[in-house]
């Protein structure tokens, strides 16, 4: 809600509004493929996760959005999450012909504006990353990740590397969770070199950096001198 009605307003009011709400969203997007800069720009204001914050990492940045952009965006999530799953568990290969969905309008043209003490300040371009709160940003950093899957399972298969013992079987590399990621390798410098290739390249593509402060690893049956 930026310009004063939440979606409590349009479900009071929507034997009046609806079929305009409707018409907007089908002619200005679907039909055009643009979107009004008036319904792409997020308000974000940032709540402190402790009592006195002097780092950026003590503050958590809540987005709020139009309601029109989270109509759009439900609607583009119910069309990719029916073919999602075909174009994840795909072991290779693009997506899925005539099944691909544009949301390069959606997403390049957000702004957002930091709210200080209720007050929005001069609004900036988004450069990447995806919004927080946003119904697709969840499916859509499914298909980031699947890129690194589809790097590391070429990787595995055509290059000198060792699959964890108890994973050999089922040649598995990795697992993903949410924004979780578990990478499974033998424990020697050329499995170790090879992973860490694949999320340099992956970093380097799309961005995305694994954060070192919840960077973990764990090994057994090694010698002193691996785990250095």
């Amino acid at each position: 809600m930026l310009d004063g009605f939440n979606r409590k307003f349009y479900k009071a009011s929507w034997s009046i509004v609806g079929d305009n709400v409707v018409r907007a969203i089908h002619e200005f997007f679907f039909t055009n493929g643009k979107l009004l800069k008036a319904w792409n720009i997020s308000a974000v204001t940032l709540i402190p996760k402790i009592a006195c914050p002097s780092h950026p990492g003590d503050l958590c940045p809540i987005s709020c959005y139009h309601v029109l952009f989270k109509c759009i965006s439900k609607l583009i999530c119910s069309r990719l999450k029916l073919v999602l799953g075909s174009i994840v568990n795909q072991a290779q290969g693009a997506f899925v012909a005539k099944r691909s969905i544009d949301c390069y309008g959606l997403y390049s043209s957000t702004n957002y504006s930091l709210l200080i003490n209720g007050s929005p300040l001069e609004a900036f371009d988004a450069q990447r990353g995806l919004r927080q709160g946003d119904p697709m940003s969840p499916l859509l950093f499914v298909l980031g990740m699947e890129y690194l899957s589809r790097i590391l399972t070429h990787a595995s298969l055509t290059g000198p590397f060792s699959y964890h013992p108890r994973h050999k079987s089922t040649k598995l590399t990795h697992l993903c969770f949410t924004d979780e990621l578990m990478l499974f390798c033998r424990a020697n410098a050329i499995s170790l070199s090879v992973m860490a290739k694949c999320t340099k390249r992956f970093s380097q593509s799309s961005g995305l950096i694994a954060n070192t402060f919840k960077f973990t690893i764990y090994n057994a049956g090694v010698s002193q001198e691996m785990k250095l």
